[in-house]
């Protein structure tokens, strides 16, 4: 007899979803989507549409978790344990479409790297919430 086992639907595929930056509010909101038409922000926490007014910042969760378990997001500052003394910038690079890491917006993980190195590192801000973080880069 096979051990093989059908997959679920769906299975092996990473979570969309979205929080934003709102620069007018200095606040996050998270839980968010859009209606795609970049006009409407939906509160998937109390499902309640909202039109997102102002200046405002989506970043998509990258799939990945750090060695905490917290969901890591574009945006995301990570402090890796090799590397303790800087924290790595999580961006998007549409020209690879992938999540990269970063730091000093130079030197650059490709998201096989960031797969790899998500679970020995910590989220310990955002660019928006915690600039302060990436006066440390070298």
């Amino acid at each position: 007899m096979s051990d093989y086992k059908e997959p679920n639907r769906g299975e092996g595929m990473r979570e969309i979803k979205f929080r934003a930056w709102h620069h007018d509010e200095r606040k996050m909101w998270v839980n968010i989507g859009t209606d795609g038409l970049g006009g409407i922000i939906l509160d998937t926490r109390n499902m309640r549409l909202q039109p997102l007014k102002g200046n405002a910042i989506l970043m998509q969760y990258t799939g990945l978790k750090d060695n905490n378990s917290k969901e890591i997001y574009e945006g995301d500052l990570v402090r890796l344990r090799n590397h303790s003394t800087y924290p790595y910038e999580v961006y998007w690079d549409g020209r690879d479409s992938s999540f990269r890491m970063r730091f000093n917006r130079e030197m650059q993980f490709d998201k096989t790297s960031l797969l790899l190195f998500a679970q020995h590192g910590e989220v310990i801000g955002n660019i928006y919430e915690n600039p302060e973080l990436l006066a440390v880069n070298p």
